[in-house]
């Protein structure tokens, strides 16, 4: 059974301009200082089916003009791979235009080496990676926490096989 948290609309702080947020249920990193700690708990949050996503889709579709892309986000996405991929994969067939960005603990390096995951990555064209590390929280960054953080051209870096950085 697929978990969310909560669906967030009109979100400017999760990737560039206006977006749908996705937050995801369940994070087996537990980053010391997370700030979605509710979001760490497998078992929480509420059931997720297509349904939901078709609502929050129809809802992009609508005011489509206004939004620039969706945002995956959690908990963690990537230990939630059947709730990423159906929300990705569903965006992209639906509006192959707009943007995908993805927060992860993980690392992209570590990303690319697991088969499963990597599934999830190739749909998204913006990977904010890295654990939030507390001695390195610095609330001058857009759209990451702590300084250890990248944005990554996640389409460029598959292409020259290797992390191209994201210029905001």
């Amino acid at each position: 059974m697929m978990r969310y948290n909560s669906i967030v609309y009109n979100d400017l702080s999760n990737g560039e301009g206006c977006r749908i947020s996705f937050f995801c249920q369940g994070c087996s990193i537990h980053c010391e200082g997370c700030f979605n700690t509710s979001l760490q708990p497998f078992n929480g949050g509420n059931e997720f089916n297509y349904e939901i996503l078709d609502n929050a889709l129809n809802v992009f579709d609508i005011y489509k003009n206004g939004y620039d892309g969706i945002t995956l986000i959690g908990g963690e996405e990537f230990d939630n791979l059947d709730f990423g991929i159906m929300v990705a994969s569903e965006f992209k067939r639906r509006f192959p235009d707009k943007t995908i960005w993805i927060y992860s603990g993980y690392t992209y390096e570590e990303i690319i080496e697991d088969k499963n995951k990597i599934e999830l990555l190739k749909l998204c064209d913006i990977l904010v990676d890295g654990k939030f590390i507390k001695d390195l929280k610095d609330a001058t960054l857009k759209f990451r926490g702590s300084s250890n953080q990248r944005i990554i051209n996640v389409q460029e870096s598959l292409k020259e096989r290797k992390v191209v950085l994201y210029n905001i």
